[in-house]
């Protein structure tokens, strides 16, 4: 059991079962394991995952991390109740491969990012990432 503070508008508590459970755990990283899979381009480069998420395992973002790990990928978990300069400063030293968080939480780190100096590695992809502090098209940072 664990509940969701209702970033998609509808709070609520939710029962899984174990197949359930491992079920959303495969939607939330197959797509990035079959991304990271088809590009040659980070061949080699350690996975890093900062997650931005709750620090109490009541919440599904806390608590499915507790439950299921990722071979090959170091797992760090920055709680979004941390004041956004700790969060920023902890990114920056970590230097993650890998962010992940609920949308309300990325997108307030991005539109935050300039004000707090985050400073990411360079990013794997050739194309211009859209972020909500610059526009379309623009680099995130």
């Amino acid at each position: 059991m664990v509940a969701s503070g209702g970033s998609s508008g509808q709070p609520g508590v939710f029962v899984y079962g174990w197949e359930a459970w491992a079920i959303l755990w495969a939607s939330i990283v197959g797509f990035r394991q079959r991304e990271w899979a088809a590009d040659p381009t980070p061949a080699g480069v350690p996975r890093v995952a900062a997650v931005g998420a709750a620090s109490n395992p009541t919440h599904l973002s806390a608590a499915i991390g507790r439950t299921f790990s990722v071979p090959h990928e170091s797992r760090h978990l920055f709680p979004v109740n941390q004041r956004l300069e700790l969060i920023v400063d902890g990114l920056n030293a970590l230097e993650p491969t890998i962010l992940m968080g609920s949308s309300s939480f990325l997108a307030l780190l991005a539109v935050t990012s300039l004000r707090f100096g985050l400073e990411p590695r360079q990013p794997l992809a050739d194309q211009p990432v859209e972020c909500l502090a610059h526009g379309p098209g623009q680099q995130p940072w």
